[in-house]
């Protein structure tokens, strides 16, 4: 388990995120009601991709999915914007930490894990889930912290980090557990 967890470090160091800390399964902060914000659709994926409800599975199951591991890593990128409201720029970045979760994600995809991200997955430019059709890279796959129930804020705080990193700047948050 620790060659794992080592090799885990190594991989999560190597895709340059911000910040990162190890983490176990007690420090994170669950909340159901989350899962509204899912429900809600702001982002257009709500029933139209494998990564997002109500494909992941009901909540219950998901925060049940999370607690069946016991320990990991929590990542953060914090990217730089030119003033609070440069919704383009958070746009970029949520780009960049995506791209960094998958070169993560692709470099441990021997080991299993649970790998969750910021929003919906985009592997595939348009996910086989409209289709009918099975994921073509399950394993690649990475849904997000939220719709599996995590609460970001008290659980950053959890692990002596925090959301809020200054003034023009935006924070996206990862986890990998292990069991």
């Amino acid at each position: 388990m620790n060659e794992i967890l080592q090799r885990i470090e190594e991989n999560v160091a190597k895709s340059d995120f911000t910040y990162y800390k190890p983490i176990a399964i007690d420090e994170i902060v669950f909340e159901a009601e989350l899962r509204k914000s899912c429900e809600m659709n702001s982002c257009g994926k709500f029933g139209a991709s494998y990564s997002c409800p109500p494909h992941v599975g009901e909540i219950n199951d998901c925060i049940a999915k999370v607690k069946g591991y016991s320990k990991g890593f929590i990542f953060q990128y914090v990217g730089q914007l030119e003033d609070s409201y440069d919704f383009e720029g958070m746009m970029e970045c949520q780009d960049v930490f995506t791209e960094k979760v998958r070169t993560f994600r692709t470099a441990i995809k021997d080991i299993d894990c649970l790998v969750l991200g910021a929003g919906p997955c985009t592997l595939c430019k348009e996910c086989a889930y409209k289709t009918g059709k099975p994921c073509v890279s399950e394993k690649l796959m990475i849904a997000s912290v939220e719709a599996h129930g995590i609460f970001v804020n008290p659980t950053l705080i959890n692990v002596g980090l925090q959301y809020n990193n200054g003034i023009a700047t935006v924070s996206y948050v990862g986890i990998v557990m292990i069991k």
